[in-house]
């Protein structure tokens, strides 16, 4: 039921959970769609392995969530009423943000076929290596932010449980956050957080579920490394764009991807919307990537600040 193909239509505009206008438990539909679709583009967009389809969903597993969202790419072009040709733009926002930034790095791999003219990453999950290691500077937070990001710290949990047979769930859970692994498998991520909120967090102890970072394995940090985006150059332009107000994905960590992916002289762009949430960056920022789609599908040379 958390599957973007799960509503009746999601074949529409983007419709944001935290609005009076959704009576979905999920983000539902595309941002800018409409836009997209005046002016001529195909639009497609994948459920993700595990979610809405079979398996459990890997979660920011890079090379699945990857491959899922270039197949869907594929059968878009197998149905000949679209038209679609090879070349392709990503957008992504959040997670799909961060399968974005892995897209640029290795799309020619598994589709070569594809020519991918770029990526635009709305506050991009992209930096797994150095936030599961502690490294990072606190971010904004807010009322729920603690438990919010607890949920989705167990949904990386057990998309890597699922990805990678070696990794052992009580290396990184206690008893209460493995009893909390088997409840992500059956809630929506925003009905997951307000459990653990009721459950824990309202008293204190959402520290009764992790184990301390400092005393995860190693096999797991080698895994969050693997899928860490910027550790290799991009084969396509990139545009970032993120909230300074964001409590989901920490501004300091989509920094720190820039400056990677900057370290490799290719096209990078990257602005920061200040005051801008997660919810509200894929409206705030529209204008934006909708122009810098426009102008690589035009073949116009893509832009870069890096520093």
């Amino acid at each position: 039921m958390c599957a973007p193909s799960a509503v009746p239509n999601p074949a529409t505009d983007l419709v944001d959970y935290f609005t009076y206008d959704s009576p979905w438990g999920i983000d539902v539909g595309v941002p800018a769609l409409t836009q997209f679709l005046d002016s001529g583009d195909v639009v497609v967009g994948t459920d993700y392995q595990g979610l809405g389809t079979p398996g459990v969903h890997q979660y920011t597993v890079a090379v699945t969530e990857t491959n899922n969202v270039l197949d869907s790419v594929r059968a878009a072009r197998q149905i000949a009423t679209t038209h679609a040709n090879h070349k392709a733009a990503v957008l992504g926002w959040s997670q799909g943000g961060g399968a974005a930034t892995f897209i640029a790095q290795n799309y020619k791999a598994y589709t070569p076929e594809t020519d991918v003219v770029g990526i635009a990453a709305l506050a991009p999950a992209a930096n797994l290596g150095p936030d599961f290691r502690g490294l990072v500077l606190p971010g904004p937070t807010d009322a729920t932010s603690a438990a919010h990001n607890a949920a989705l710290r167990i949904n990386v949990y057990r998309g890597f449980l699922a990805a990678y047979p070696e990794l052992k769930a009580t290396d990184v859970l206690k008893p209460a956050g493995l009893e909390a692994l088997r409840g992500d498998g059956v809630a929506c991520i925003e009905h997951f957080s307000d459990v653990i909120q009721n459950n824990v967090g309202n008293v204190g102890k959402l520290d009764t579920l992790f184990q301390p970072l400092s005393a995860v394995p190693e096999v797991w940090h080698q895994r969050f490394r693997e899928n860490t985006a910027g550790l290799v150059a991009s084969v396509a332009p990139v545009l970032v764009m993120q909230g300074t107000a964001d409590t989901v994905i920490n501004p300091n960590s989509t920094d720190e991807y820039v400056k990677r992916a900057c370290g490799f002289h290719r096209p990078v762009e990257y602005t920061k919307y200040q005051g801008a949430t997660h919810q509200t960056i894929p409206d705030v920022a529209e204008s934006e990537y909708l122009g810098w789609i426009a102008d690589r599908f035009a073949g116009r040379p893509a832009p870069s600040n890096c520093a």
